[in-house]
């Protein structure tokens, strides 16, 4: 990693801010912790871009996925990470969310600053290249019958 790092403004959402604590000791590292979707949707709104989002999967009102799905249906937040958060390892829960294509999913208990911080620069890196690759189509081939199927279909 190189030791110029970019400034990273992290949004998180949710009642569990103590085991995030640690970020806001990073030199470079923004943490803006709101309390539910209402706030986090309003500050959305209002406020320029997260470089990522994290959010608990419990919250008031809602559930984290649904806060999800609007961050998702906005264009302008797409290059920015989500990270969801839950009390325990769930089995359903962390279906669900990568079946909607969160980004990365953590039980609570596994939590290090550190480490999400690292996962972050790294989903921030892949979506640059990801965005800037150009897609290629495979040339259509014309599709040609086997002769195993020829030959069966006559006999």
């Amino acid at each position: 990693m190189n030791t110029m790092q970019s400034s990273l403004h992290i949004l998180y959402i949710g009642k569990s801010a103590q085991c995030l604590e640690p970020l806001k000791q990073k030199q470079n590292v923004t943490l803006t912790a709101l309390d539910n979707n209402l706030l986090a949707v309003n500050y959305l709104k209002s406020s320029t871009q997260p470089d990522a989002i994290i959010c608990d999967y419990q919250l008031t009102g809602q559930d984290g996925l649904h806060l999800f799905d609007w961050v998702r249906q906005r264009s302008v937040f797409n290059s920015a990470p989500f990270i969801l958060l839950a009390p325990v390892f769930n089995r359903d829960i962390f279906k669900m969310a990568f079946q909607r294509k969160v980004d990365d999913f953590y039980p609570l208990a596994d939590v290090q600053a550190d480490k999400i911080l690292d996962r972050i620069r790294y989903l921030r890196e892949y979506r640059k290249k990801e965005s800037s690759s150009p897609v290629v189509e495979p040339a259509a081939a014309p599709y040609r019958m086997p002769v195993s199927k020829r030959l069966f279909d006559i006999l």
